[in-house]
């Protein structure tokens, strides 16, 4: 169990147990470690929320519509799922580099005394400023933001790293909360880029840098922001080099996190063009591979380069390590493409702006793409989505295997935006802000983010108006319901387990008369079915 802690919570478990080169007064520098994202979480919820009111009064008057209801619900969850993931994978950013820099590190752990202030007293001090805080932060910022360049180019380069990255691009909406839609896999193997700054920097700059060069990258992604002034155009990631970046009729440029230099002096930089309108997403579906499961979105290129480098039919090593395709991914000249590759063919471009802005209903793609036609998603899966929900309401025909994205808002939409935004949302950062603050033992940590991420996971799936995802929510609350009965005896929770179970039953009795097929719904009211409707309802939840 101390094991667990420690490695839960990588900052305690090196107080007082640091080299003496890596301490800080008082501790490890890692027991005061900086953490921009975790401080930054409420910031990055209520900007979404002022983007959201502002891109709505733009589409009011005839404006492009920037925020869908259940993509955003989408991109939310994949960011708590990454989050959560990290709790687990936050040793491996500490631990390696703590160690390596205790060994070589060029600077003196003191200097990591001082990084906290510009105006420390020491004898680098001139006129009452330390410039050596200024020049370790100055290098800190400038080598953390060329490790993430790299980090960054290399997830595009090979399958494995794509694995990881993918889901961050596979919305076709573009807004800030396309910033949290971040690959949970990520955290993994992005700590190996920027070892090489433990030569020189001390471990509070490291975490510092690179937490604000997260929160930078955030505030890139929106469309309601132009061009900048030139000069900030030059040096600066701005959100026009980061649509560059996300567009996939674009190419694999724009890799900055913080400075655009790098791309610039890489051979890697593109600027947006104004008569070359972004299209994002993976390809002209407006759904990941046919479901809103946002576990298949973060895995579902993984499985197919697994798939892949089995079956035999590529080496290895190829299958792995570069941007090889095959059944079940989709192909590099299709979402990054680079310019020598052939352009995407125009039958699979999503519509004009004012076929996305339509009041009412979910955009859908009126464009949509036959099987095989210049991608190489799994035409089996792609059919069965296709089948699962080709009958629903405002069907676009049978030119689209994605219809059930035109479909108007019902009673199960409404019901997992409620469970999403007042219920899962909230508690999930709650959750994260507690096992921050260490407040947590590590078995229910461990078993808080595990039913965090069943309750994500759930709540965001319930978009796709799919049978299956409705009866894992009927699972979800069955053990929601027995957990509210384990709670400490006091009047609070005794009051609290009430109201859960309360709440879960009469979401369950919801969720049952939504899965109840149509025939037998009529039947329990007092009316006759027809024939047949009974085996026809049962087949679709709409």
């Amino acid at each position: 169990m101390e094991r667990l802690k420690a490695w839960l919570h990588p900052d305690r478990a090196v107080m007082g147990a640091a080299p003496p080169a890596v301490a800080a007064p008082g501790g490890s520098a890692a027991a005061h470690l900086p953490d921009p994202v975790t401080n930054s979480m409420g910031l990055f919820l209520f900007l979404i929320l002022v983007e959201l009111i502002a891109s709505w009064q733009r589409q009011r008057a005839g404006g492009k519509q920037q925020y869908n209801l259940r993509q955003t619900i989408s991109n939310v969850s994949a960011g708590i799922l990454s989050v959560l993931l990290g709790i687990f994978t936050k040793a491996l950013h500490i631990f390696p580099y703590i160690w390596l820099h205790s060994r070589i590190g060029l600077l003196p752990s003191a200097a990591d005394d001082d990084a906290g202030s510009p105006t420390q007293g020491s004898a680098s001090s001139v006129g009452g400023v330390d410039w050596r805080w200024w020049l370790l932060n100055a290098a800190a910022l400038l080598v953390a933001d060329c490790g993430f360049y790299w980090q960054h180019r290399a997830m595009h380069a090979s399958n494995l790293g794509w694995a990881a990255h993918v889901v961050h691009h596979s919305s076709p909406d573009f807004n800030l909360s396309t910033a949290l839609r971040q690959g949970a896999g990520e955290s993994t193997f992005s700590w190996l880029f920027y070892l090489p700054l433990a030569l020189f920097c001390p471990p509070h700059a490291y975490a510092l840098h690179r937490g604000l060069n997260t929160v930078y990258q955030f505030f890139t992604h929106t469309e309601l922001v132009g061009r900048l002034w030139w000069p900030l155009e030059l040096v600066l990631n701005t959100p026009s080099h980061h649509r560059v970046h996300h567009a996939r009729n674009y190419g694999r440029r724009n890799f900055a996190g913080m400075l655009i230099v790098w791309d610039r002096a890489f051979g890697t930089f593109e600027p947006e063009q104004p008569d070359r309108p972004c299209i994002y997403g993976l390809a002209s579906q407006r759904v990941v591979q046919g479901s809103y499961n946002p576990l298949w979105h973060q895995a579902h290129h993984a499985v197919a380069t697994l798939r892949l480098a089995a079956s035999g039919k590529v080496p290895a090593w190829r299958a792995l390590l570069t941007r090889q395709y095959g059944p079940g991914m989709v192909q590099p000249s299709v979402t990054d493409a680079e310019p020598a590759e052939p352009p995407e063919p125009a039958s699979l471009k999503p519509a004009m702006p004012a076929e996305l802005s339509s009041g009412g209903t979910q955009p859908g793609i009126a464009q949509g793409h036959a099987a095989g036609a210049g991608e190489g998603v799994a035409a089996p899966r792609r059919q069965a989505g296709a089948r699962a929900h080709g009958s629903h309401g405002g069907s676009t025909g049978g030119s689209t295997p994605y219809p059930w994205e035109r479909r108007p808002l019902g009673a199960r939409d409404a019901y997992a935006a409620a469970l999403f935004f007042l219920w899962v949302l909230p508690g999930s950062f709650a959750f994260l802000l507690a096992t921050a603050a260490g407040r947590l033992s590590p078995r229910w940590t461990v078993a808080g983010a595990g039913f965090a991420a069943w309750s994500v996971t759930t709540a965001a799936w319930l978009c796709g108006g799919e049978p299956l995802a409705a009866k894992h929510e009927l699972a979800r609350l069955a053990a929601q319901a027995l957990l509210a009965t384990g709670l400490p005896p006091s009047a609070w929770s005794a009051l609290a387990a009430r109201a859960i179970i309360t709440l879960s039953v009469a979401s369950a009795a919801f969720l049952v008369g939504q899965l109840m097929p149509a025939g037998w719904q009529r039947t329990v009211k007092g009316g006759q079915a027809a024939p047949g409707a009974v085996d026809g309802a049962a087949k679709k939840m709409d």
